[in-house]
Parts: structure tokens; C-alpha cells; sequence
């Protein structure tokens, strides 16, 4: 996601046809999208007692990037740069308090898991 999330920030710098553009917000909204199902698929098959919460979390960060892609799509010239900025700061802290929190949740299980074969 960073990596493609670079790649249209350079394609926008260089002043990118709009084709460039949306052929690496597709490429990027397709990641998003596959990343966010299998966390979700995680969370559910570990019984993440967040995970209406978090999955809440990605349903909004979706609508906001489709709706950003969209306009990526329609040709509006800020909407790559607002996409970026709203990536950034969406995923800061997302990573920040959701993520750290599942990979907590995660590690405990793993330990409980480890100590219930001993």
C-alpha cells in the first residue's frame, strides 16, 4: 500500500497523464481493498473481540478512497493529492491504536496457544 501510495505520489509530481494516474489509484484501491478483507477475515477467524470496531474503521477509510478514486477517475486535479494526504493521515493512526492493538491481540493468542501445548 505505501509502495503504491509512493508510486502515485511521484506519478503526480511528475505532472502524470491522467491515465498513469488511474491506472495506479486502481492498482491501489485493489491492494486497499484485498488488505482490509484479509485483516477482516483474521479478525473474524480469531474471534478479535474488536473487530465490528475495526472493521467499522475500514469501511469508512474505503468510502473515503473510493470517493477519492472516483474523483481521480472524473479528472479533479486536487483529488490525487487529497487521496495521498487523507492515506497518510488515515493509516498514521490506524497503525498508531487499531493495528497495534490486533497485533497484541494476535501475540496473546499465540502465547496462549504456545502454553496450552506444554
Amino acid at each position: 500500500m505505501f509502495q503504491l501510495a509512493e508510486e502515485l505520489r511521484q506519478a503526480l509530481v511528475k505532472d502524470a497523464k491522467a491515465r498513469r494516474l488511474q491506472s495506479i489509484t486502481s492498482k491501489l484501491m485493489a491492494h486497499i481493498a484485498g488488505h482490509f478483507s484479509h485483516e477482516e477475515r483474521m479478525m473474524q477467524s480469531m474471534r478479535y473481540p474488536h473487530y465490528e470496531w475495526h472493521k467499522r474503521q475500514h469501511m469508512v477509510a474505503r468510502a473515503a478512497a473510493k470517493r477519492l478514486a472516483r474523483k481521480i477517475r472524473l479528472g479533479q486535479a486536487q483529488a490525487g493529492p487529497e487521496l495521498l494526504k487523507f492515506l497518510e493521515s488515515w493509516l498514521k493512526h490506524h497503525i498508531r491504536l487499531s493495528d497495534r492493538m490486533l497485533g497484541a491481540f494476535l501475540r496473546n493468542q499465540e502465547r496462549l496457544q504456545q502454553t496450552r501445548q506444554l
